[in-house]
């Protein structure tokens, strides 16, 4: 195979949200707030959610007060199309307390994954 046909075929992988091994989110602005479009099993069991959050807004779900800062970096991202960082050095969820690093990126058609 050469390079240039592994270059083709490294822009086409197929691969489903709940292969990736970090806890993935991905939010749609929707009228001045972001609303759950996908989340993977890793980010299910991590922040204690499942599938019914789908269509519901973030801040419907979440106290974004724990979240230091997550939905500023939303908007953020969302206006000024830059990938954000944010560390989290107490976050907390159902009592229990830990670290969290988030990665923040705007995808081509506008939405937001977070890892």
């Amino acid at each position: 195979m050469g390079e240039e046909e592994v270059s083709q075929d490294s822009k086409n992988i197929d691969i489903s949200i709940n292969d990736l091994p970090d806890n993935v989110v991905i939010y749609r602005y929707i009228d001045g707030n972001f609303v759950f479009v996908d989340l993977n099993e890793n980010a299910k069991k991590s922040d204690n959610l499942d599938s019914d959050v789908i269509g519901k807004k973030i801040t419907d779900v979440f106290d974004i007060n724990l979240d230091n800062n997550l939905l500023e970096k939303l908007f953020s991202v969302y206006f000024l199309g830059e990938m954000q960082k944010l560390e989290v050095k107490e976050y907390k969820n159902s009592g229990i307390k830990f670290w969290r690093f988030y990665t923040i990126k705007k995808l081509k058609n506008d939405d937001l994954v977070v890892f």
